[in-house]
């Protein structure tokens, strides 16, 4: 099948007859957000604001693992970024997160 014919067919409106795949596209990039922002922004919830007040009144005022978010490879990675260090972005965060979770559970479906 021509390329043209597969990007015509992509830009279908998802109440055109026969582009059910669009609708399933939909629920399923919903899902795949989800999935990955939910446990994410649990975990940050999560995690307890701290203000350190430091010498000549001045004040540091990070996130640290705390109170019902346990100690976990996001909480790490946010700590990294609330001390200063070279971190990564909240989305490769995310991302990190969510290919472990999945390789964890595809490795477990499989013993």
């Amino acid at each position: 099948m021509p390329r043209s014919i597969l990007i015509a067919v992509t830009q279908l409106p998802a109440w055109f007859p026969g582009a059910t795949f669009q609708r399933i596209a939909q629920r399923t990039r919903k899902l795949a957000l989800e999935s990955m922002n939910e446990p994410f922004e649990y975990v940050k919830r999560n995690m307890v604001r701290t203000i350190h007040i430091l010498v000549h009144a001045k004040a540091e005022v990070g996130l640290k693992a705390a109170g019902s978010a346990r100690k976990s490879i996001v909480s790490d990675l946010l700590n990294q970024r609330n001390e200063g260090k070279k971190a990564f972005p909240e989305q490769a965060v995310k991302e990190v997160a969510l290919t472990v979770f999945v390789g964890e559970y595809f490795s477990c479906i499989r013993e």
